[in-house]
């Protein structure tokens, strides 16, 4: 099941590898709410909006193999719903 937002993920998950690359950077962790929702249209804050940091951290090394950690009840949720067509390793 791919769509348009997931297509949108995978297309800024392209351009933070680009900027990785220029940059010399090993990889970019996004924690708060906003840089992950930006990254993860769909990704709804699993923290209240009031709070900067997410319980959730995306992590986008060079490779572009997504990375996320996060507790167990939420994973399972973030790979049928947000992230469906990305190439994911998830941490609990």
């Amino acid at each position: 099941m791919n769509n348009v937002r997931t297509d949108e993920t995978l297309v800024k998950c392209h351009q933070l590898v680009q900027l990785m690359e220029r940059a010399n950077l090993e990889g970019i962790l996004l924690e708060t709410i906003p840089n992950q929702t930006w990254l993860v249209p769909t990704l709804e804050p699993y923290t209240p909006l009031v709070a900067e940091s997410s319980k959730i951290l995306l992590y986008i090394p060079r490779s572009g193999k997504m990375c996320v950690a996060g507790p167990d009840n939420e994973i399972p949720q973030i790979l049928t719903k947000d992230l469906v067509g990305c190439d994911v390793k998830c941490y609990t």
